[in-house]
């Protein structure tokens, strides 16, 4: 999943939620965070099985998502 996210320019969502461009003016760097983050949301939920999507669709921000799923899903998915 990181490098998909990677390969559409929105894994920085994940890392770093508020990374402004210095060359955009402030209204243009919260437009493209918030196009991004809806990016990067629907391509985690996308990548989910219905049963979990479902328990996990309260979530508005990629990166809280990202952070939860690592969280619950790190350590049993490197134990198999």
């Amino acid at each position: 999943m990181k490098a998909f996210l990677k390969k559409y320019g929105v894994w920085e969502t994940m890392i770093n939620a508020a990374n402004p461009s210095k060359k955009k003016s402030k209204d243009e760097n919260q437009k493209e965070a918030k196009k991004n983050n809806a990016i990067a949301l629907k391509f985690l939920l996308d990548g989910l099985p219905s049963s979990i999507r479902d328990s996990l669709g309260e979530f508005t921000s990629a990166r809280e998502l990202w952070l939860k799923m690592e969280g619950d899903y790190q350590g049993k998915v490197q134990g198999k």
